[in-house]
């Protein structure tokens, strides 16, 4: 699964920014939301 890969990807980008945790958690959710959508446009 192409997407799973992906994952820890994102959150190590988020962890090398100087971004409050509460920030970058909530990027990576709509990191998430918007690759979820993007799946279910390719279904």
């Amino acid at each position: 699964d192409k997407r799973k890969l992906d994952m820890p990807n994102i959150s190590g980008q988020l962890r090398e920014t100087k971004l409050d945790p509460c920030i970058a958690q909530f990027i990576s959710l709509i990191c998430d939301i918007s690759m979820m959508k993007q799946q279910m446009l390719e279904i």
